[in-house]
C-alpha cells in the first residue's frame, strides 16, 4: 500500500490523518517508519520506533492494541517480502 500512496505522491509528501492525528495515524505512519528502520538497522526495536514516533508527534500510538496492531502489521511486512524474495 505505501509503494502506491508513494507512487501516487511523485515526491510530495504524504498527509495521513485521523480525528487527533495520534492514535490511527501515528499507528499506520509508524508501520512504514518501522519497516524502514528496521531494514536499516536490525538491531532497532518496536520500543525504539515507537519513542522515536512519539518524539515527532506526542502521544502517538494510543493504546496497547495500536501498539500490538502495529508489531503485527511490521512481523506480516516482513513475511510478505521474504516469501516474495522466495518466490523470485
Amino acid at each position: 500500500m505505501m509503494k502506491y500512496a508513494r507512487m501516487l505522491a511523485k515526491g510530495n509528501p504524504i498527509t495521513v490523518h485521523c480525528s487527533a492525528g495520534i492514535g490511527r495515524s501515528a499507528t499506520f505512519v509508524g508501520i512504514d517508519y518501522a519497516m524502514q528502520r528496521i531494514q536499516q538497522d536490525s538491531k532497532v526495536t518496536m520500543v525504539d520506533v515507537l519513542k522515536d514516533l512519539r518524539n515527532q508527534r506526542y502521544q502517538s500510538v494510543q493504546g496497547i492494541i495500536q501498539y500490538i496492531f502495529l508489531h503485527i502489521c511490521v512481523l506480516e511486512g516482513f513475511a510478505f517480502v521474504s516469501f516474495c524474495h522466495l518466490l523470485s
